[in-house]
């Protein structure tokens, strides 16, 4: 860990600057870090910190603040030159904060360059970047470097799942004493809305629910495959954006009267009423830690049919419904709609006790703040 120290008003909660650094920007409107990113900042801001919440250009926020969280904008936009992007950022954001909680190792090379004496660097370590199938040779080789970099020049390193740290630890030798396990949280859904459902031409109970991008890792081909095998009656919705490549042209062939989809849908309100009147949610994801989409299915209350991975099996625990290809996917839809309505209560009776032991933001935002407490000394 980097020997730098700065002091600070020794108040019992220490006023910090905080910067979040590696997200496109909130409010959030793609994925799991940009989620990540508008919860915790909001959280840090309630505990008292000054937060700043790094975006990329283009940020649809003119004043500059959002809830109260300083917003600053890249001059660059990720998806299209990422590098750039993560230099930027984090060159901005080193300045003048205290804290920079990095989302990812993609700015990890640029740590030695940018940090300021008082800056301490939190990289979040995201999930195992190198294993994406949508990714070529090249940036596979460049995640590892980054890896490397993150694992040397970070102050610190969290975890959102055990099954991620153990790869850090043993692969990457990171030290335990550098690493801290810290799952995500998820937000309370709100009140069900049928009229949502009446959009997507859906009834109640009458359709499963998957929610990803089309990218093999996620599994979308082998649950589009396994539900058309099951014979099930029931319709499926994939919610997710069609990106233009040979793996989602692969997808889509499937795309029937009973397997829709739609695109993508970021409206949370919407998401939850679609969670909830779902029968099931067939969850694929198999590379990353925690993922928000499980969890917030989970907390919703609906029965989950995950891939079979550590990942998975960590956030929503034993005695659930896991598949590992098509075939078991098609079992394991046939089996959950022979189960009576109190049986397959059950799961998300387990589920929902899950979310509230171990995944919800405050309890995130606490540990982050005690971790960010004792690094500042």
């Amino acid at each position: 860990m980097g020997s730098h120290r700065f002091q600070l008003d020794t108040n019992v909660e220490c006023k910090m600057k905080i910067a979040i650094v590696g997200s496109r920007g909130i409010p959030a409107a793609y994925g799991g870090f940009e989620t990540f990113a508008e919860n915790i900042s909001a959280q840090l801001r309630d505990i008292g910190h000054e937060v700043s919440v790094v975006g990329e250009k283009g940020s649809n926020i003119t004043q500059g603040k959002f809830h109260g969280i300083r917003i600053i904008e890249s001059a660059y936009r990720k998806g299209e030159s990422p590098l750039k992007f993560y230099y930027d950022s984090l060159k901005k954001a080193s300045f003048e904060h205290d804290i920079l909680l990095v989302c990812g190792v993609g700015g990890a090379p640029f740590y030695p360059i940018i940090r300021k004496k008082r800056n301490i660097i939190v990289s979040n370590v995201d999930g195992l970047e190198h294993l994406r199938d949508k990714y070529s040779f090249l940036q596979k080789t460049y995640v590892r470097i980054a890896q490397k970099f993150a694992s040397k020049y970070s102050d610190f390193l969290v975890a959102d799942a055990k099954a991620l740290a153990s790869f850090w630890i043993q692969k990457q030798n990171v030290p335990s004493s550098r690493l801290k396990i810290i799952p995500y949280g998820t937000h309370k859904p709100a009140g069900f809305n049928p009229d949502v459902l009446r959009e997507y031409g859906l009834q109640n109970k009458e359709y499963y629910i998957l929610v990803a991008r089309f990218v093999p890792e996620n599994h979308i081909l082998e649950i589009a495959e396994g539900f058309r095998v099951s014979g099930t009656k029931k319709k499926i919705l994939i919610i997710g954006t069609h990106e233009n490549t040979e793996y989602s042209e692969m997808v889509l062939k499937y795309k029937s009267e009973n397997i829709l989809m739609p695109g993508a849908q970021y409206h949370r309100e919407k998401l939850d009423s679609l969670r909830a009147g779902a029968f099931a949610y067939l969850h694929g994801h198999s590379v990353g830690g925690t993922n928000p989409s499980l969890l917030e299915s989970m907390s919703a209350g609906t029965v989950c049919i995950c891939h079979d991975n550590p990942f998975n099996r960590e956030v929503n625990g034993e005695g659930q419904l896991y598949f590992r290809n098509s075939i078991e996917l098609a079992e394991r839809i046939k089996r959950l709609e022979s189960k009576s309505e109190q049986e397959t209560s059950e799961y998300c009776k387990k589920s929902m006790q899950r979310i509230k032991d171990f995944y919800t933001w405050n309890n995130a935002a606490n540990s982050y703040n005690t971790l960010f407490r004792e690094l500042n000394g």
